[in-house]
């Protein structure tokens, strides 16, 4: 990845969140990658196609927690900010 790139669109967290997504969703990991090139957040992907966005947002932060990079990162704030999710009040 990019250094200092916080969120990209790769690396090894994004696609373990792609993975969580598609399996929540019945969508290829392909056809949600496209999708969120296009501007749709994770969250709305999941919610147009029937996935459980809290159950999915579990998933994401479980899998994520198992990257060896975990322990340095914000985990819970990482994958709010990948899904795009004003749903989960983070701030206020």
């Amino acid at each position: 990845g990019r250094p200092g790139g916080g969120l990209g669109m790769g690396g090894p967290t994004f696609d373990a969140a792609l993975t969580a997504v598609a399996e929540a969703t019945g969508l290829s990991v392909e056809d949600i990658r496209a999708q969120a090139a296009e501007g749709q957040t994770l969250t709305a992907i999941i919610e147009a196609n029937g996935g459980d966005v809290a159950a999915v947002r579990a998933a994401i932060v479980e899998a994520l927690s198992a990257l060896p990079e975990a322990a340095e990162m914000d985990v819970a704030a990482m994958v709010d900010r990948m899904m795009g999710s004003d749903s989960v009040d983070s701030d206020q």
